[in-house]
């Protein structure tokens, strides 16, 4: 029960970073997609929270680099944006790992 939870909560968190980017595309000018990429399934507990961990460690990578360019193009707006839900995601890399241990 308790490992669901932890799934749906950051499933959630994801959806909405999700639409939080999407808008913020939008808003400048660009059109989402809202065709999703492949998504990977464990066949065991180990091997989702694995995978989950890895695409968390991509989205952190991912997210420095919109920093970087926000700050380049003095865009504070998607900065600040992303800085949140960097951070978010650091906190999700955090529980995967745990549950790992």
């Amino acid at each position: 029960m308790a490992v669901r939870d932890v799934f749906k909560g950051i499933a959630i968190q994801e959806m909405k970073h999700a639409e939080s980017f999407a808008d913020r595309l939008y808003y400048l000018g660009g059109i989402p997609t809202t065709k999703p990429m492949d998504i990977k399934v464990g066949k065991t507990l180990k091997e989702m929270v694995e995978t989950d961990l890895k695409a968390e460690n991509e989205s952190i990578e991912l997210c420095k680099g919109i920093i970087k360019i926000g700050i380049e193009e003095s865009d504070p707006t998607t900065r600040l944006l992303t800085e949140k839900i960097l951070e978010e995601t650091e906190e999700h890399a955090d529980k995967f790992k745990r549950m790992l241990e």
